[in-house]
């Protein structure tokens, strides 16, 4: 097989995933707004004014979005879907499905760095695509962050492998990556991973590196991550102060109360990926804060994970990988910094790129 044939067949592979995913919300576009949509996008004459665009990075911004967190990114999206579809919902719901499509189609390629075969890489670009979990993110507009997120975590994973290998400019490459990083946590905080991802995956693509030299190789990528993330969040920190809202309480009312009761929520996520029966728009319902069969189950396997992860790591890269996604992508949901909730199956979003 020519090389070029195999260009081919790989981009022919990644469209089938963007394709797939596509036709799977298709059914969305005939959907309206609802939940937040109504408060935080329709309903909000921030968005239907595009001079509020440069106000987007000044105190304004909670004013405008109608949010307590800071995500210009996000916002930046719904004021020009607002112009750009003239408020029709139908509008939003193909952005938010280009989004799922864009996840898809990065998800190929980071799974095809590590097998290194287009089949794997396809099946769990299409396993991801049609995973009803991911439902809620896609579906409700004023949720898209989640997958703003996601995109550019998978951007910037990409980015770096490509400057790590060589076959991107060490400039652009950099620059790249610091670019993903940065709109990132514009879309939504839980991007902050992508050091963690970046780590992960230069640990499991290069095993038989020396610490000193691994380290030595990833430092000025990390740095630019560093420079990317010290600006947003010297930003984040300022404008935070205009926001009006308070620290939230953590699950249980304390950091030792929370602990069984996000080990629930973990066991959760994970049974929810594997049967995704009964899915359901609001979690509302109080956890116990003691460590009953749920939390003690979420506990033993979240230790299990936490062995196999570097375990695989020669035998099943991909396994390896995905594993550590998964359990840096529940690290920003996990309450080590309260944010007031405890589950949600759009939380899920990220966490199932890596399962």
């Amino acid at each position: 097989m020519t090389s070029a044939t195999s260009r081919t067949r790989t981009l022919l592979a990644a469209v089938a995933a963007a394709l797939a995913a596509l036709a799977l919300y298709s059914g969305t576009l005939r959907n309206g707004f609802v939940y937040d949509d109504l408060v935080i996008v329709e309903n909000n004459p921030g968005m239907r004014d595009p001079a509020n665009i440069p106000r987007l990075l000044t105190p304004r911004y909670f004013h405008i979005s109608g949010e307590r967190t800071f995500r210009p990114l996000n916002t930046l999206t719904y004021i020009t879907d607002m112009a750009v579809w003239n408020g029709r919902a139908a509008g939003f719901h193909f952005t938010n499905m280009a989004l799922h499509a864009a996840c898809a189609t990065l998800l190929f390629f980071v799974i095809l760095r590590l097998t290194r075969e287009r089949l794997p890489a396809l099946l769990g670009a299409l396993l991801f695509a049609a995973h009803p979990l991911n439902t809620e993110a896609v579906s409700a507009i004023s949720f898209r962050e989640d997958m703003i997120a996601l995109l550019f975590t998978l951007a910037g994973l990409i980015a770096y492998a490509r400057w790590r290998e060589g076959s991107a400019a060490r400039g652009a490459g950099l620059a790249a990556l610091a670019a993903a990083a940065l709109l990132g946590l514009a879309g939504k905080e839980s991007a902050a991973i992508l050091p963690l991802a970046i780590a992960a995956y230069d640990w499991i693509a290069y095993p038989d590196e020396k610490f000193t030299e691994r380290a030595r190789r990833m430092r000025p990528a990390l740095a630019a991550v560093g420079v990317a993330y010290a600006a947003f969040f010297a930003l984040y920190l300022y404008l935070g102060r205009f926001s009006g809202g308070g620290a939230a309480a953590p699950p249980g009312g304390s950091p030792g109360a929370a602990l069984p009761v996000m080990a629930q929520a973990f066991a959760r996520y994970v049974y929810m990926f594997l049967g995704p029966f009964e899915l359901c728009a609001d979690y509302s319902q109080k956890y116990e804060a003691v460590w009953g069969a749920a939390s003690v189950a979420g506990a033993v396997l979240a230790g299990l994970l936490c062995v196999c992860a570097p375990a695989a790591r020669r035998i099943l890269p991909c396994v390896s990988f995905g594993i550590f996604f998964f359990l840096f992508a529940f690290a920003p949901v996990s309450n080590i910094v309260p944010f007031g909730a405890v589950f949600s199956e759009r939380y899920a979003y990220m966490t199932n790129a890596g399962l």
